[in-house]
């Protein structure tokens, strides 16, 4: 017989559950910390990434011209073409950040064990890399909208 907390609510997760949970936890919580300064490997690195980006942006160009051409009033497209256009957006501060980086004197970055731990922001170009920072500020709202897109079209019909 399934344990019960009181009737009418759902049974008490089983024993594998809960070790699911805490060998997560552990895991989590045993993880390195992560530095906000991301190396792609030299310039071959650096290029394929930008590449990468370029096609991302072309791909979202294309749907949501696609989406233009092709209107749909069905639940979800309107959250879906926000996410596109948010996604539009990350790509080109991110795209900037990485297109700045190479012109901002190496003075500017303070080391800490060999580390990046801060960064000395001055100038229009030094405030527009240090924006490109907080790149994930404009990727989970478009995330929120990819989410309720889904959410939308799985309820539909």
């Amino acid at each position: 017989m399934a344990r019960r907390i009181c009737p009418g609510t759902r049974r008490l997760p089983g024993p594998a559950a809960l070790a699911g949970l805490f060998s997560s936890a552990a895991f989590a919580l045993s993880a390195p910390p992560a530095w906000a300064v991301q190396d792609h490997g030299g310039g071959e690195g650096l290029m394929a990434h930008e590449i990468g980006h370029l096609l991302l942006m072309a791909g979202a160009a294309y749907i949501l011209f696609r989406m233009a051409v092709f209107r749909s009033a069905d639940p979800g497209w309107r959250e879906f073409r926000a996410f596109l256009w948010w996604l539009l957006a990350w790509n080109l501060l991110v795209l900037a950040g990485h297109w700045i980086r190479p012109g901002i004197p190496a003075g500017r970055f303070i080391l800490e064990g060999g580390r990046h731990v801060a960064f000395e922001a001055r100038g229009g170009a030094g405030w527009l890399f240090y924006a490109s920072r907080f790149d994930h500020l404009v990727l989970l709202p478009a995330f929120g909208f990819f989410l309720a897109a889904l959410r939308k079209w799985r309820r539909a019909p």
